[in-house]
This record gives structure tokens, C-alpha cells and sequence, in this order.
């Protein structure tokens, strides 16, 4: 190979290296890269603690035949991390441990800055790591207790519809009530 195709092979990783991250396959967190595929571990090493982390637990029926039926937990949690002021705030998915996306929040419209928890400033469908950027933890989590039941009704056979409200209390007596369901904001009042 040529000097000349050496030095534009050269320049084109260096390019691709500074790029922003990609939705969906890789962030950098500081001079190291957390690409898809990687375990939500490496995330934390390379990344420092997450500021929210959003677990759940998900069944998975899948027939057998001669009425047999396979039921499978997979643990799924969203990651989400702060890297400082003026750096984009971003979530890391994990299926049973490993990153399955990496999401940057601004580019979905959520906040560069933590603050600004306000009606006008929460949407429908934030993530619940946006809205404790936005909001901070809430003062409770009300767990509206509605779950699915398999056709055998059998109790470990439920699974949670992960539907909340969060509340923060207010100064002057009111209370900003936000609904979440499966991890996203659905309805916003105050009462």
C-alpha cells in the first residue's frame, strides 16, 4: 500500500473514532468506547455509575408442543448515565446482562441539563431516566399494581405491566403526579 492510502486510512479511523456516537451501537466515555454487545459491567467500569438504572423482569412462554410450554425470565434493565456538564446524557439497554442499545436522550428531545421540571418540559413517552434528570428521584413510587396472568392463573406465572405514579411534593402543597408505564412517561398534573 502507497504512503498516500496509508495516511487516508490513517485520517479515515481517526475520523470515524471522533464521530458522536451512533444511536444504537456505541458511546464513548472518556478516551474508551462501550459498543453493543459489551456487558452492562464493562458500562459501569468505562462509564462510571449510572445516575437512574430502570430494571424489570420479563416472562417468555414459548410452546413445546404436547402441551408442554417453556417459561423463560429474562432480566432487561435501562442504564442511564450523566457524563457532566455540556456532555450528552445517554441510556445503556441490557438483556440478561448484555447491552442490546446504547440511546443518546438528546437526540429523543430529552435534556441536556439536569432541572427544568416543569408540565411544559415533561412529554409523553420520556424515559424515566429523562425524567429523573429532569425531576430527581420522586419522594414515592406507587406501583398501580396491574399485571398479566398466563391461561394457567398459576402466581408465578403473573407478570408486571410496570405501571406507576411518581410523586414529588411542591412548596406550596400541591403534588406533581406523574404516571409511567413500561418505563415511560404517560400522563403529567399537579393536584
Amino acid at each position: 500500500m502507497s504512503r498516500r492510502w496509508e495516511c487516508l486510512a490513517v485520517a479515515l479511523l481517526f475520523a470515524a473514532i471522533s464521530l458522536p456516537a451512533s444511536a444504537l451501537d456505541m458511546q464513548r466515555c472518556g478516551s474508551r468506547v462501550l459498543k453493543v454487545g459489551d456487558w452492562e459491567t464493562q458500562a459501569d467500569a468505562l462509564c462510571g455509575r449510572p445516575y437512574f438504572v430502570d430494571a424489570w423482569e420479563e416472562l417468555n412462554y414459548t410452546g413445546l408442543g404436547d402441551r408442554r410450554t417453556l417459561r423463560e425470565r429474562i432480566a432487561w434493565s435501562d442504564r442511564f448515565y450523566d457524563p457532566g456538564k455540556g456532555r450528552i446524557v445517554f441510556r445503556v439497554r441490557s438483556r440478561q446482562g448484555q447491552i442490546v442499545a446504547i440511546d443518546s436522550l438528546v437526540r429523543r428531545g430529552g435534556p441536556r441539563d439536569a432541572g427544568d421540571c416543569t408540565l411544559a418540559a415533561l412529554q409523553r413517552n420520556q424515559s424515566v431516566g429523562e425524567i429523573v434528570h429532569r425531576c430527581g428521584l420522586p419522594s414515592r413510587r406507587l406501583d398501580l399494581g396491574r399485571a398479566v396472568i398466563n391461561e394457567g392463573g398459576q402466581p408465578e406465572d403473573t407478570q408486571s405491566l410496570r405501571q406507576e405514579q411518581w410523586l414529588y411534593p411542591a412548596a406550596n402543597g400541591s403534588t406533581l403526579v406523574l404516571e409511567v408505564h413500561e418505563g415511560s412517561l404517560v400522563r403529567a398534573e399537579w393536584r
